[in-house]
């Protein structure tokens, strides 16, 4: 799979690919990033990327042909290009399952005040990764890259992929290591007894380890959801023009 990231900072990736699972992943081949500086593309005389947004306002905009013309020289037959945007769709661990199925995912990055409105018709889709603001799409970019890279086959072993959180809508059981018996707390005899991993149908420590995963759910998970169900931001979020320029 290759990752293709546009940006107006690509040095903030330099630690990005060079370290722990991303850095096995590209050295065996499973994927490879490439990290694409968006002012290359600028026919700006100055070399602007942004100006200031049509009709007053704070900030900067950036501009749509350096991203455009970004997009024309490096998107491919099969690519699938998104945004990073605080009015896309949540991104979560189905997304990256839904992403890592791709060949080629192409990853546009916002930067100061936001991007100009007409570069939502150059992408297949808007992914926003919360509700609160960073400065730019870059290390948004890097949480998608990083969620879908270990999805792929030979990133990581198949045992760490099968039971954790977000699979089958739980979050994952809790876990304790050596030595069984700390200042803080001894670990649960449920744990010690057997190391069988957690099944629906099974006993003893499955039965355990699956009470443990869906616990959080109800004790974290679902007072936040009820508090906010009505006042979710996709629902009341204008929908954008995405995806109708072809390149």
């Amino acid at each position: 799979m290759n990752i293709t990231i546009l940006t107006l900072f690509p040095d903030m990736f330099s630690g990005f690919a060079t370290n722990s699972i991303m850095k096995r992943a590209i050295g065996k081949g499973v994927a490879t990033i490439n990290v694409v500086n968006i002012r290359d593309y600028t026919k700006d005389k100055y070399g602007r990327t942004d100006t200031p947004p049509i009709g007053g306002g704070a900030g900067l905009i950036e501009k749509c042909q350096p991203i455009v013309d970004a997009l024309k020289a490096n998107r491919k037959e099969d690519s699938h290009v998104i945004l990073m945007s605080p009015r896309g769709h949540t991104y979560d661990q189905k997304a990256a399952q839904r992403f890592a199925e791709l060949n080629d995912l192409i990853i546009v990055c916002g930067h100061y005040e936001g991007i100009d409105e007409r570069v939502n018709a150059y992408c297949d889709e808007l992914i926003s990764i919360g509700d609160y603001v960073l400065t730019g799409g870059e290390i948004p970019a890097m949480a998608i890259a990083d969620s879908v890279i270990r999805l792929l086959d030979g990133a990581i072993t198949k045992d760490s992929l099968t039971d954790e959180s977000f699979n089958a809508d739980l979050l994952e059981y809790p876990q304790y290591t050596e030595p069984y018996d700390s200042k803080a707390k001894r670990s649960p005899t449920s744990f010690t007894a057997a190391t069988t991993k957690p099944s629906k149908n099974g006993g003893g420590s499955n039965r355990f380890c699956l009470q443990k995963s869906i616990g959080p759910i109800y004790s974290r998970r679902f007072p936040y959801r009820s508090k906010t169900k009505n006042s979710s931001p996709n629902a009341t979020k204008r929908e954008p023009q995405i995806g109708k320029n072809k390149l």
